[in-house]
């Protein structure tokens, strides 16, 4: 018997895991394809960690970190998993350096909460790390880890949760 679907979405990464789950929490009928096991090595959304930011030099990655740590804190909440870890995180170049001069210019664009960091604020509260004196730097308060792993299984779970279905090991034919 055939089988109609809103939206079939090919590749169970963290892309096509976390398209699924909107698709599937709209009340959509949803069907993920994954060539693979949904745990493997294969692409580039497995292992422990990624980091995430606020600061990045480029303003279009800029512009979209507001939501994303929204949408972040909203999948741990409906997941019941720790999803990101908030460590602070630190930029540092030279006081001539373009992208540590557009990180800071995004930062306070977008209202990110930050600190800009002279030669003595690294040197007082980085006291293991020695720099020249010709650095400065940017303190990002929000950086820190996705676990990576984690939430990719988690959007997974969610597909599921929310009636969407998932089929591993094997290929997509159009």
């Amino acid at each position: 018997m055939a089988v109609c679907y809103d939206c079939i979405v090919v590749g169970a990464g963290i892309e096509g895991s976390s398209a699924a789950f909107k698709v599937a929490q709209t009340g959509k009928k949803v069907l993920l394809l994954e060539q693979f096991e949904l745990v493997h090595s294969n692409g580039s959304s497995h292992g422990f960690s990624r980091i995430t930011r606020n600061a990045y030099s480029e303003k279009c990655f800029a512009a979209l970190t507001a939501d994303m740590f929204k949408e972040w804190k909203k999948i741990e909440e409906i997941g019941g998993q720790t999803i990101y870890v908030n460590t602070g995180l630190i930029a540092v170049g030279k006081k001539n350096c373009p992208t540590i001069k557009a990180m800071i210019e995004n930062l306070e664009h977008f209202g990110a909460p930050h600190k800009r960091l002279d030669h003595e604020a690294l040197t007082k509260n980085y006291p293991d790390i020695v720099y020249s004196s010709d650095y400065h730097g940017v303190y990002d308060e929000m950086g820190g880890m996705l676990l990576a792993d984690k939430a990719l299984s988690t959007f997974q779970q969610l597909v599921r949760k929310f009636g969407g279905q998932i089929r591993e090991i094997g290929r997509a034919h159009v």
